[in-house]
C-alpha cells in the first residue's frame, strides 16, 4: 500500500484539543456521519431496481432470497468506524464547514503504507466516488461474484458501500480510513506534518495550539493561509 499525505479540517476547541494531546482521532459509526445517505443505501431496493429493469434477473433474485446474508452484512456494517480526510489543502468551503468559519485548523497527515496495511486493525483506506449510482453500478458489473467468489463480492460490496457518497459532496475530494471498530485510536505522533491556521484564527488560539505541539509533537511545519490577487482566492504560506 503507498504511502497517504491528507488533510483533516478542525475547530478549535476541547474535543480538538484533547485529542491533540493524546495524538488520537476518532472513527465514527456510519449512522453518526453527517449525511443519511452517506454508508446506507438499501442493498435489496438497488437489487429490486435492476430486477425492475431486467439486468441478470436470476442472480439478482439469488441474492435477495438469501434474506439471512443480507441481514449479517447490514450488522457487520455497524461495527465499523470511519474516519474521513481530504485530499484538498485550500478549498475554502471545507475551511468554512469543518474549521469553523476559516476560525480552526487545516492537520496535514502522512501516513506510511506499512501502517495503513494492518489487516488486524484497518479494512482499507479509500478515496470517496461521487457517482449518483455507484453502488447500483458496482452490483450491475460485479453481481456474478455473488456465486464465484462469495467472499470477494461481500467484502468489495463493503468497501463500495463505505466509499460512495452523492455528486453534491464532490467538493471535498475525501479519502477514508476505515476500522473494524469505532471510537477513539491513538495514531503515531510523527504521522502530523503540517499545521495550518486559517483566515480567522485568533491569536490566542494559534498560541495555544502551538504550545501543545510543541510540547507533544517534533518536526511539525506551521502555516497560514492567505488570500491571493484573485477575488476569492486563497492560499498557504510557510511561517
Amino acid at each position: 500500500m503507498n504511502d497517504y499525505c491528507c488533510f483533516k479540517y478542525r475547530a478549535i476547541n476541547k474535543s480538538f484539543l484533547d485529542s491533540l494531546v493524546k495524538s488520537k482521532l476518532y472513527f465514527a459509526p456510519r449512522d453518526k456521519l453527517n449525511d443519511p445517505f452517506d454508508s446506507n443505501v438499501d442493498i435489496s431496493r438497488a437489487a429490486n431496481k435492476l430486477i425492475a429493469q431486467g439486468i441478470k434477473t436470476d442472480l439478482f433474485k439469488k441474492l435477495l432470497k438469501d434474506s439471512y446474508e443480507l441481514d449479517r452484512f447490514n450488522k457487520n456494517v455497524d461495527p465499523l468506524g470511519i474516519c474521513s480526510f481530504s485530499l484538498a489543502a485550500n478549498e475554502t468551503l471545507l475551511w468554512s464547514h469543518y474549521a469553523e468559519d476559516h476560525k480552526g485548523v487545516c492537520l496535514r497527515y502522512d501516513f506510511p503504507g506499512a501502517y495503513l496495511n494492518n489487516e488486524n486493525k484497518i479494512l482499507g483506506v479509500s478515496k470517496v466516488s461521487y457517482e449518483p449510482n455507484a453502488i447500483t453500478n458496482w452490483l450491475t458489473d460485479n453481481i456474478d461474484l455473488f456465486d464465484t467468489d462469495h467472499k470477494a463480492f461481500i467484502i468489495n460490496l463493503l468497501k463500495t458501500l463505505l466509499s460512495s457518497k452523492a455528486p453534491p459532496w464532490t467538493y471535498e475530494q475525501e479519502v477514508r480510513i476505515i476500522r473494524f471498530t469505532t471510537g477513539l485510536f491513538e495514531i503515531p505522533r510523527e504521522t502530523l506534518t503540517h499545521v495550518i491556521f486559517g483566515l480567522q484564527t485568533t491569536e490566542a488560539d494559534e498560541s495555544l495550539v502551538r504550545s501543545i505541539i510543541g510540547k507533544y509533537y517534533r518536526a511539525v511545519k506551521f502555516g497560514r493561509v492567505k488570500r491571493t490577487d484573485d477575488d476569492f482566492g486563497i492560499d498557504t504560506e510557510e511561517i
